[in-house]
């Protein structure tokens, strides 16, 4: 069956491979994205070895540094991640990798610690983290730079990662 308006002769390749140069390029460990997950996948390869960062222009653009919302961590007295993690799998409906939300839960107040010792300025209430409820949670646990969270983790591991004699950035 002729399909009468797909061409046949169209390219199969945004750049055609003969016209363009190649370069070899060589490394430990090559982590493709800048956002926040790939900025903390480079930072913690380059303990070990030569990263290369291979992301789609400037680090400071991904789409983590649009994120407005917050990012939870059992942080109060009265939570734990023993929480977290029930609120987690109730809000996810079935559909949370278990194991996953576990290493999450049980990580992420010690990462806050990472993120603000890093210079993420968290809204602060009488001296500590100003703890927000969200929808999900069953516990104050969320935590804030304003409307900018995402910008601001961003900024502050790009400061890490740029002048990183081990992480090597290659905008694509």
């Amino acid at each position: 069956m002729a399909l009468p308006n797909v061409r046949v002769d169209a390219p199969r390749y945004l750049v055609d491979p003969a016209t363009v140069e190649a370069r070899h390029h060589s490394c430990d460990v090559l982590v493709v994205g800048g956002g926040a997950a790939g900025l903390a996948a480079a930072l913690r390869a380059a303990e070990q070895g030569e990263v290369t960062l291979l992301a789609r222009g400037s680090l400071r653009e991904s789409n983590s540094a649009w994120a407005q919302g917050g990012i939870a961590a059992a942080l109060d007295e009265r939570d734990s991640p023993a929480f977290h993690i029930a609120d987690t799998l109730v809000a996810g409906a079935g559909l949370c990798d278990q194991a996953a939300v576990e290493v999450l839960a049980h990580a992420a107040p010690a990462l806050m610690g990472e993120l603000a010792a890093l210079g993420v300025p968290f809204e602060q209430a009488g001296g500590a983290f100003a703890l927000g409820l969200e929808g999900g949670h069953s516990q104050r646990r969320i935590l804030h730079v304003g409307d900018a969270t995402g910008g601001a983790i961003t900024a502050a591991r790009t400061d890490q990662a740029l002048p990183h004699p081990r992480i090597h950035h290659l905008p694509g």
